[in-house]
């Protein structure tokens, strides 16, 4: 009898273990908090059309080879206060660790491309930052 108290007490730690990831899982896929909205003059796609421009609160641009990693770090302070940073559209084989910015490119993706991220100060005001990266030919 012991036997069956124990295995029925495996089987619900089991069973709240299985409910606990699904509830994490519905949490991350989409009833989590909203991700922070960009403005609509930014574009959509990867890339960006000749005749698009690129507006948003600060714009950074770049130039540099395709095909050579891109690594840039994001100011720390806006306007004498402290920001965080949350990647909202980034293209492949890049990533946000903090303020720095990592993108490895490939040689066949000239042309120019945006990396869009929100910032957020202490006092929870966010704004838009736009990197935009023109990829040259090597």
């Amino acid at each position: 009898m012991r036997r069956a108290i124990c295995s029925s007490g495996i089987r619900l730690r089991s069973l709240f273990r299985g409910l606990g990831l699904l509830v994490a899982v519905l949490f991350v896929a989409g009833f989590g908090p909203n991700p922070p909205a960009w403005p609509a003059s930014i574009g959509a796609g990867p890339g960006i059309d000749a005749g698009k421009s690129i507006a948003a609160a600060d714009t950074l641009r770049f130039e540099q080879a395709a095909g050579t990693p891109f690594l840039h770090a994001l100011p720390e302070r806006h306007r004498g206060e402290y920001v965080a940073y949350e990647a909202v559209e980034l293209p492949a084989l890049s990533w946000l660790q903090g303020r720095s910015v990592y993108w490895k490119t490939l040689p066949e993706q000239r042309g120019p491309h945006r990396l869009v991220f929100a910032r957020t100060t202490l006092d929870a005001v966010a704004d838009t930052v736009v990197i935009v990266v023109d990829l040259q030919a090597e």
